[in-house]
C-alpha cells in the first residue's frame, strides 16, 4: 500500500505539485516508517519548497535507515 502513495508522490513531484507530493510521501512513510526512498523523495520535495531544515531531517532519516 505504501508503494501506491509513493508512486503518486513521484507523479506529483514531477508535475511540480509539491504540496500534494508531500502528502503522498508522508502517507507512504506513515505506512512504512523504514521506507528510506520515501524519506529521500520527501526531502527533495522539501528542498524544492526551500524548506531546507525539513529536507535535511528527511535526508538524515533516509541515511540512518540505509
Amino acid at each position: 500500500m505504501e508503494k501506491s502513495h509513493f508512486d503518486r508522490g513521484l507523479a506529483f513531484f514531477y508535475s511540480e505539485n509539491y504540496e500534494k507530493a508531500l502528502i503522498e510521501f508522508s502517507k507512504a512513510i506513515g505506512l512504512n516508517p523504514m521506507f528510506a526512498e520515501a524519506y529521500c523523495n520527501r526531502g527533495a520535495t522539501y528542498h524544492e519548497l526551500t524548506r531546507y531544515d525539513e529536507a535535511l531531517d528527511d535526508y538524515s532519516k533516509a541515511i540512518y535507515i540505509i
